[in-house]
């Protein structure tokens, strides 16, 4: 007969599953017993929901809307981000002259600078001003966003948490116990591929411990209506009773499974689900369910449940009382513990139970424990509080303001541009809104004057400079309404346009030409005759000034008029006849002589104008080049004395280096004097004092594990003294005799100083003591770092004042550095110094005086032997470990012979080396010298390549049947989280994360 797979035959011709398989009909097939899920789960049934958004909206959709106030954050951050990314891509727009898009959108910003308006950075130590930035209306908002999106977390953290339940334990007594009557239901499902045909004894209800007085024995129908269903999963026996009255007592319900022919009485685990609900008000349902599949959490492995020692399932019912839901009064039933009874988790134990007839049932009992002596009370208590609330607040607004005052303080403090962004934008708005207000005045003065004199004369200023000269008018004789009182009777043709044109144009400023005759071309009109004086741009009347300016582009011409105030023409006098009544041909001539001499006198204002701005420019350029001919002066004697102090013989030029050093890069970090016998730590490169560096390497070497360099922290891993700088050091002190030291701080620098030869210093705990010390030296503090070939010559060989010494890792002690000998004195695969090897070919042991390393410390891969695992074997997974270790034992070798093949492999370079750990991989041969450390890493990796190419089903049951984790060797959670280093498979490669 055949027999499915995952199954075995007994009593010849029938089929059963291995232990932990359960038979699928449909399939004909074993399949594994799995549990997904918690195994077990248990609910009161009540919902705590808050109460008062209800009539608004249901706080439950509110709760799937949002999921969590993680959302209100994650919102927060975007706009956040958002923001902050605006801001930054608007700085990237030029202000320009202020009428640009960008700088209206930078101008607002900075006026949403409501929060550090005075706080921003101030150069003087004047009284802080209000000032707005373009930064400080960005972190403004920044920080609004963010006190905000907190604020909205906060309301919905205080919405769904603003009570807390309170459980209050209290005596219970008879009339409290009767009033707990409850609907129950128990259904225990009895997972195997038996049905109810297979059920007996049923029916038997026991009351009480069994030996004890109250122990009885009473038919169940009394207490409960029970029957057998069958499942999918297996047969079902259901409990059900309503209005239950509970027993004080414990209670106990057996039944059992036995074997019909061809169908045997066997589980593989148990289901229960147990549920309360009160008779009155059967919106609330308590209950507790799960699944039980092994018969011990420790150990995850499939079994299957027969024999006579029956399996007991115990639950436990508390009586509560929730007060806040008028005073409801409900049973919770609890999961208490699973006793089992007889199972099998080994093929052969099942195979021989099967063919017993004495294990021929399976036995389930059912223990229920009425915890009567205390009721526990439960009540919502309100949290909520203004207090607190305000308190939350206004911490949220502080954290929200300091993170970005904080950071707007270190970007004005280390970007000075920031600093003035605020008066450099009022700038360009103010001068903006200057230019627009010109413009307006410019419009209102041409369309009063006429815009053909002010659009020349404004395109003119537009082109040249313009130098201003002022004096007072020479008309002081009264007001200009005076005068027009004074000539009403006279009927001059422009005497209305003159006068209006007059008035409307005192204090204006004018620009005249550059020379007479372009001032002549200003004062007369299209037709060739001279204008009224009303109507020269820039006359003023009556006490008011003059403004007078000569345009030139690089330089002004005089004119050929004099300039001499002694020379200027008198006045032309008045010619008045007599009588009552003056003619208008005399008027008109008095006004014609007036306004000729009116004309004579522009010419010498502009002359003298120009003959001043000349002197001005001529004084201004005489003196630049004054000063360029005083500085030219002062840089040829400073050649001459250069070219004098380098001008040297060809001879001496050509052997002679002279290079400057700073005293203050020529003294040691620890003394703060010059160097005294100067030493060089690496690889940081900081030069010290022999003396000073001696004794801080004692004391740390004393104290520290590694030693760590003075100036800067780095771990120093080499000390030499340095001749170079030492020779700079005499020339120093040579040129400068008072940096000297004194004798005794001398004397005392070279009692300490112990640096004789080039010394390398190991950063482990055992190399802390480079050899026992002896009391003489304990007295004088005085390190001696020799080796045993310093002080003798051993083997043809004696160590001279330039050999180079190496430490050894292992016992601290010193060997000299040779390359050209055989025995290597580094290991391959750490490039660290043992002297194992080496003291061992030299026939050098180790003595009181000069630490020696056993020879085991350094050997070579083919000589050493290995009889366990290493622990950093398979990412010191332990589980994986034991894996291998029982792989081998399986196929009967040691651990000696798996690696001596794969060592043999790793000669034919059979192996990837890539993952190898180790320094050097190419060079990896079984006649490699190489440290215990780098062997056990080397064992490592050659398990993992054995366990790697090892077939399925060489593996042990338990360990094939796993899977692979996705982050293989490079899983961080199987060094602390046993459960998932035993469950998953780690001997493998990963399929996520960077090590793929």
């Amino acid at each position: 007969m055949a027999c499915p797979p995952n199954s075995f035959v007994y009593n010849r011709t029938l089929c059963a599953c291995n232990p932990g398989y359960l038979y699928n009909a449909t399939a004909a097939t074993c399949q594994l017993f799995r549990v997904f899920g918690d195994e077990w789960v248990a609910s009161s049934g009540v919902d705590y929901s808050v109460s008062f958004p209800e009539a608004i909206l249901s706080f439950d959709s509110i709760k799937r809307f949002t999921q969590s106030q993680a959302v209100f954050l994650e919102a927060t951050v975007v706009l956040l981000l958002s923001w902050l990314a605006f801001c930054s891509f608007v700085r990237l727009g030029k202000l320009r002259d202020g009428r640009t898009f960008w700088f209206k959108i930078r101008w607002w910003i900075s006026r949403l600078d409501i929060c550090f308006a005075t706080r921003h950075w101030l150069d003087d130590q004047k009284v802080v001003m209000k000032r707005k930035t373009e930064l400080g209306g960005a972190f403004s908002m920044a920080s609004w966003i963010l006190f905000i999106g907190l604020f909205a977390a906060l309301l919905f953290q205080t919405i769904s948490r603003r009570t807390v339940e309170v459980h209050n334990v209290r005596a219970t007594n008879a009339p409290d116990l009767l009033s707990f009557t409850n609907d129950m239901e128990f259904n225990i499902t009895t997972v195997s591929s038996m049905s109810c045909s297979h059920l007996r004894d049923i029916g038997t209800l026991m009351i009480g411990n069994p030996g004890s007085i109250d122990y009885r024995v009473a038919p169940l129908s009394s207490f409960a209506n029970y029957s057998c269903q069958n499942t999918t999963m297996g047969p079902t026996i259901i409990l059900k009773c309503e209005n239950c009255q509970l027993l004080r007592d414990y209670s106990y319900i057996s039944w059992q499974f036995v074997d019909l022919p061809n169908s045997p009485a066997a589980a593989v685990g148990f289901q229960f689900n147990l549920s309360a609900k009160n008779h009155a008000s059967r919106k609330h349902l308590s209950f507790v369910t799960g699944m039980i599949k092994n018969a011990t959490n420790s150990e995850d492995k499939p079994v299957s449940y027969r024999g006579t020692v029956p399996n007991i399932l115990k639950f436990n019912l508390f009586p509560r009382v929730y007060r806040n839901l008028h005073n409801l009064k409900l049973i919770q039933p609890l999961f208490h513990e699973f006793l089992p009874g007889s199972y099998y988790s080994d093929i052969s134990q099942l195979h021989a139970s099967l063919q017993s007839p004495n294990d021929g049932l399976l036995n389930i009992t059912l223990s229920v424990n009425f915890l009567s002596a205390y009721v526990v009370e439960v009540d919502n208590q309100n949290l909520l509080g203004p207090v607190s609330f305000l308190a939350e607040l206004g911490g949220l607004y502080c954290i929200s303001i300091g993170i970005f005052f904080y950071l707007l303080v270190q970007c004005e403090y280390r970007i000075k541009k920031l600093r003035n962004e605020d008066s450099v934008m009022r700038k360009i708005r103010s001068r903006r809104k200057a230019q627009d207000r010109w413009d307006k005045l410019r419009k209102y003065v041409m369309y009063t004057w006429g815009s053909k004199t002010l659009d020349d004369d404004y395109d003119v200023r537009k082109e040249t400079c313009c130098t201003t000269l002022r004096i007072e008018s020479l008309h002081k004789s009264g007001s200009s309404v005076k005068g027009r009182r004074r000539n009403r009777t006279v009927n001059l043709p422009s005497e209305k346009k003159a006068i209006k044109e007059q008035i409307q144009t005192q204090g204006a400023q004018s620009c005249v030409a550059k020379s007479p005759s372009h001032l002549e071309e200003m004062l007369s009109d299209s037709r060739g005759k001279p204008v009224l004086e009303s109507k020269v741009h820039g006359a003023v009347r009556n006490g008011h000034e003059h403004h007078f300016a000569s345009h030139e582009g690089d330089l002004p011409k005089a004119p050929a008029t004099s300039t001499s105030l002694d020379s200027l023409p008198p006045s032309p006098t008045l010619e008045l006849k007599g009588g009552s009544e003056i003619s208008m041909s005399d008027i008109k001539k008095n006004f014609e002589s007036l306004y000729e001499y009116n004309v004579m006198l522009r010419e010498q204002l502009a002359a003298a104008q120009c003959l001043l701005f000349s002197f001005c420019y001529f004084r201004n350029t005489f003196r630049e080049l004054g000063s360029d001919l005083s500085a030219m002066k002062i840089e040829t004697k400073r050649l001459s004395e250069i070219s004098e102090n380098v001008v040297m013989d060809e001879e001496t030029s050509s052997k002679q280096l002279k290079i400057c050093v700073d005293v203050e890069h020529a003294k040691c970090s620890i003394c703060l004097n010059v160097w005294h016998d100067v030493v060089t730590a690496a690889p940081c490169l900081h030069n010290f004092c022999n003396g000073c560096f001696s004794e801080w390497l004692r004391r740390s070497q004393e104290k520290h594990s590694s030693v760590l360099c003075p100036q800067c922290r780095a771990v120093v891993q080499f000390v030499s003294r340095n001749h170079f700088l030492h020779n700079i050091e005499e020339d120093i002190l040579q040129a400068d005799s008072s940096l000297k030291r004194s004798d005794e701080e001398v004397a005392l620098l070279d009692s300490y100083a112990s640096i004789k030869s080039p010394l390398v210093i190991s950063t482990g705990r055992n190399g802390n003591r480079k050899r026992a010390r002896s009391t003489q030296e304990e007295d004088s503090d005085v390190v001696d770092l020799s080796c045993p070939q310093c002080a003798t010559e051993l083997a043809g060989f004696k160590c001279n004042q330039n050999t180079v010494h190496l430490q050894c890792q292992a016992c601290g002690g010193m060997m000299p550095s040779r390359t050209n000998i055989s025995p290597p004195q580094q290991c391959v695969g750490c490039d660290r110094a043992f002297c194992g090897a080496y003291w061992y070919a030299q026939s050098v042991t180790e003595s009181n005086s000069h630490p020696v390393c056993i020879p085991e410390t350094f050997k070579t891969i083919s000589e050493r032997t290995l009889s366990r695992i290493p622990s950093c074997a398979h990412e010191n997974n332990r589980h994986e470990q034991i894996i291998t270790e029982r792989c081998i034992i399986q196929m009967g070798r040691t651990l000696q012979d798996v690696i001596s093949e794969w060592i043999m492999k790793l000669n034919n370079r059979e192996i990837d080396l890539t993952r190898m750990p180790l320094n050097h991989a190419e060079m990896m041969r079984s006649g490699t010298h190489i440290c215990n450390d780098c062997y056990d890493k080397l064992v490592s990796f050659l398990l993992y390549w054995f366990r790697v190419s090892m077939p399925k089903h060489i593996l042990p049951p338990d360990a094939s049947q796993r899977e692979d984790c996705w982050y293989g060797y490079a899983c961080r959670t199987q060094l602390h989280n046993e459960e998932h280093a035993r469950k998953r498979n780690h001997v493998c490669r990963p399929t996520r994360g960077r090590h793929m």
